[in-house]
């Protein structure tokens, strides 16, 4: 009888998993060169607002926490460099353009998306330091004259009617001044000059956590709390102790006995958006809120352990970093089945 040899298939780590799916979502030529979040009928249940074609709307919000946890954890310096160069590419005249989409013949009415412009400002910011198109956009945004801040504290979405403010653009506004606060890179006069708008951006954040608990358009909080917390997680917890708190409890709400999700979360969040979607966001949530492990690990290990087709780039960003932080996952993975 002869020896038969058996070699065991080693699987990729759960961190190999989700990195491959990462950069399996970066556009690798055309206009959005660069930028993640390639499936873009994932993002359509996340919007704001009904888009009739959202694959031409820049997926900068998708592209930011890629970048994030990539250039954290040394990982990919590719597609990070890749990143970097479409961002760059989206801005027109010192910002980036966007287009309406209430007219579904080309070509669209176009106006000055501040919403974008700052976010791709606060990605070139923390991937490069200070640079041309950051000071240009700041620039605009300490400008007085400029109506790119709302009397009430926060940011508009663009220069397109009617002007009001808006969360998210508020939330990057909110990152990029407390980043040039605290940047070594700023002067005196620069660092003095945020600490206004900072101050006025987060008495609008507060008013709208009292309000509605940053709901956002189409998007009620139970599915956008999440996703701003990320954004202000630590700010919050240097700056607003309470609202931090407030937050912190919001999660915490939502969580079963069992370490899952409520039914009732479950119930407000769109039926498009999937189970591990929402794990993924409470989990990063209460992980930056610095919660016990069996907290933030619990909405981890679900989400891990479902379909990880279904999640978007910043949320596999996400359980990305937390897996590289603390190894809270010991599945090992067959990669093909996580595109069933």
């Amino acid at each position: 009888m002869s020896n038969q040899r058996t070699t065991a298939r080693l699987l990729p780590s759960t961190a190999d998993v989700l990195l491959n799916l990462l950069l399996g979502q970066q556009t690798k030529q055309g206009p959005y060169f660069g930028q993640f979040g390639d499936h873009a009928d994932q993002s359509r249940d996340h919007q704001p607002s009904s888009l009739k074609d959202i694959s031409t709307k820049p997926r900068l919000y998708m592209t930011l926490w890629p970048c994030r946890v990539l250039r954290r954890h040394g990982l990919a310096e590719d597609a990070v460099s890749n990143a970097i160069t479409g961002v760059k590419g989206l801005f027109e005249r010192g910002v980036v353009p966007g287009e309406e989409d209430s007219n579904p013949i080309p070509p669209r009415e176009r106006f000055t998306s501040y919403r974008h412009s700052i976010c791709g400002a606060l990605i070139l910011f923390e991937m490069s330091g200070r640079n041309p198109i950051t000071d240009g956009v700041l620039g605009q945004m300490l400008d007085a004259q400029t109506p790119w801040r709302m009397p009430d504290g926060g940011w508009a979405h663009g220069d397109a009617p009617p002007p009001k403010s808006d969360l998210y653009t508020t939330l990057y506004a909110i990152e990029l001044l407390e980043g040039i606060r605290l940047s070594p890179e700023a002067d005196d006069e620069l660092a003095h000059s945020v600490e206004q708008p900072l101050k006025s951006s987060l008495d609008y954040l507060q008013r709208e956590w009292d309000t509605n608990n940053w709901s956002y358009g189409r998007l009620k909080s139970a599915e956008s709390f999440p996703l701003a917390f990320a954004e202000v997680a630590g700010i919050l917890q240097e700056c607003r102790a309470e609202l931090f708190a407030a937050v912190v409890n919001e999660i915490l709400l939502n969580r079963n006995p069992a370490g899952g999700l409520r039914a009732e979360y479950r119930a407000k969040v769109k039926a498009r958006v999937s189970d591990e979607s929402c794990l993924a966001r409470l989990a990063y949530a209460s992980f930056l809120a610095q919660q016990p492990k069996r907290i933030w690990g619990g909405f981890a290990k679900r989400a891990l352990a479902g379909n990880l087709g279904t999640l978007t780039s910043a949320e596999l960003s996400w359980l990305l970093d937390i897996e590289l932080a603390t190894g809270i996952s010991s599945v090992r993975w067959n990669l093909e089945s996580t595109s069933k």
